[in-house]
């Protein structure tokens, strides 16, 4: 289920706080608030590419098991890019999320103790300095990305997992590689790779767009009336019995 929310909006005395309750917030080196994509101020964080970064000293491990990263970011210069989200203390043990500087390709890789590439997987985000949606899914061996709620193409090599507690770093890898741009709403999902749909992409991708209708209690025959306020692009539905009919 979810390990870790950071809304980056929520901070105290040098830290970030994790929303989920687990208590893994992480450290603010540098990074200075800046708007989020929404327009709110102090609601997101921005990374100079020299030497800003957010940390979590021996984030839980995954091990072998699934997970998902999903995080917003803009480039602060068209061709600008660098590590988004890493796992691993030094550079041969990274497993990240990058984002080369190269404006049409954006890379989700995780490397093995040796240093070899396990995925690498490419999208495009034309360099545009727009605000853009990424997450990226491990399911068994499997490495997928979504980018702006489309997947994305790539390829998958073996991968042993992540077998033990390294440092979580939101934009850099092992204090030698840094990203330059702003980064906004990150949220890490383990074991819970193939539990983790294309629908629940777009919910993420689209959140900001629509708000939840309230549950409701009714007597029964009477009538129950739900609403939403949508200005986004995705489609709703109610059922009775979910999944088993109307």
């Amino acid at each position: 289920g979810l390990k870790a929310w950071y809304s980056l909006d929520n901070n105290s005395g040098g830290t970030t706080i994790d929303a989920t309750g687990n208590n893994l917030d992480l450290d603010i080196l540098g990074c200075s608030l800046t708007n989020d994509r929404n327009g709110n101020t102090n609601s997101a964080f921005s990374f100079n590419g020299t030497n800003n970064y957010l940390i979590r000293q021996n984030f839980p491990q995954p091990g072998t098991k699934d997970f998902v990263i999903s995080l917003w970011y803009q480039r602060s210069v068209s061709g600008g890019g660098g590590p988004l989200c890493n796992y691993g203390d030094t550079y041969n043990q990274p497993r990240s999320c990058w984002l080369p500087a190269d404006p049409t390709v954006l890379y989700a890789f995780a490397l093995n103790g040796s240093g070899n590439p396990m995925a690498i997987i490419a999208g495009a985000d034309n360099g545009n300095n727009a605000w853009h949606h990424a997450v990226f899914v491990r399911n068994d061996n499997d490495f997928y990305l979504y980018l702006d709620g489309v997947l994305q193409p790539g390829t998958t090599n073996s991968n042993n997992g992540w077998g033990a507690e390294y440092n979580l770093t939101i934009g850099s890898i092992a204090t030698t590689y840094y990203f330059g741009g702003k980064i906004d709403d990150v949220g890490i999902w383990v074991d819970h790779g193939n539990n983790f749909s294309a629908c629940d992409v777009m919910r993420l991708y689209r959140a900001y767009e629509y708000t939840d209708p309230s549950d409701q209690f009714v007597d029964t025959g009477s009538n129950a009336t739900f609403s939403i306020e949508n200005n986004s692009a995705v489609d709703f539905q109610w059922q009775v019995n979910s999944g088993t009919g109307w």
